[in-house]
């Protein structure tokens, strides 16, 4: 397969018959256990899709999933692999496209109805250093990544574990983000009305800036206080450096350290 020209990938469908099977189990179960069993709804299936290609040494990436959740890892594999389990409903349908415009490789999952009622949720290995764009709308965005990138939900959870620079544009959702370089390769801000976790190394060297409708709770030995507040904190880890602004307009925001790992 001609992953230079724009396609909609063919996959390995895994389909399992999985709803009758489980039907059955679930009324044996209840039986024995003398309890009513649960309505298992018709008209579901499930199956997992998987795709591997190669990619280019200049490649960037961008995965674009509104119906599920999002992993990206690395991989030392050299290649990209893309792994969904996908649910759906009556005839709706999922079709997950790869086009390359412009050194940048698209990844994107389409639905054949406007509102579908099912998911797809996707893992994506990718080897190191690539530049990673991951965007989500309701659900996990979740990049552990050796790779710079940049992430945007509306109201989807955020988790990033990376020693590299990735920005975080989230309206409420709740962000995880720990980093685990001595300090940012450059100046970050993080905005969400939802809860956020950061975790930074003891030995970290940068400028923190925290503010929150909520308490600002900072967790870290050795740290200069410049400015301490309930709902506002400014602070100087080790020598200094980039400056890292956390703001949750609606929340709450702690910051501790990152345990080895």
């Amino acid at each position: 397969m001609d992953w230079h020209r724009s396609h909609i990938t063919t996959w390995r469908r895994l389909c399992y018959a999985g709803v009758a099977s489980l039907s059955l189990v679930l009324l044996a179960a209840c039986t024995a256990g003398k309890l009513a069993a649960p309505a298992v709804e018709e008209g579901w299936t499930h199956h997992r899709d998987q795709y591997e290609g190669p990619v280019a040494a200049d490649a960037a990436f961008s995965i674009v999933n509104p119906y599920g959740d999002v992993r990206v890892r690395t991989s030392r594999r050299g290649s990209v692999l893309v792994t969904s389990q996908v649910q759906q409903h009556g005839d709706e349908d999922f079709n997950i496209r790869i086009d390359d415009d412009d050194g940048v490789r698209a990844i994107t999952v389409i639905a054949s109805n406007e509102r579908p009622r099912g998911r797809v949720d996707m893992s994506v290995l990718l080897p190191p250093g690539k530049e990673v764009e991951l965007e989500t709308a309701g659900n996990l965005a979740e990049l552990k990544y050796a790779g710079h990138g940049r992430i945007r939900t509306t109201s989807g959870a955020v988790s990033v574990e990376t020693a590299h620079h990735v920005d975080v544009e989230t309206d409420s959702g709740n962000v995880d983000y720990a980093l685990r370089a001595v300090s940012p390769s450059r100046a970050l801000t993080i905005e969400t009305r939802g809860e956020i976790n950061a975790w930074f190394l003891p030995e970290a060297n940068l400028e923190l800036i925290a503010a929150a409708a909520g308490p600002v709770r900072i967790s870290l030995p050795g740290y200069e206080r410049v400015q301490d507040q309930p709902h506002r904190a400014a602070v100087v880890l080790g020598r200094g450096g980039p400056r890292i602004i956390l703001n949750s307009s609606e929340g709450s925001v702690r910051v501790r350290p990152l345990p080895p790992g």
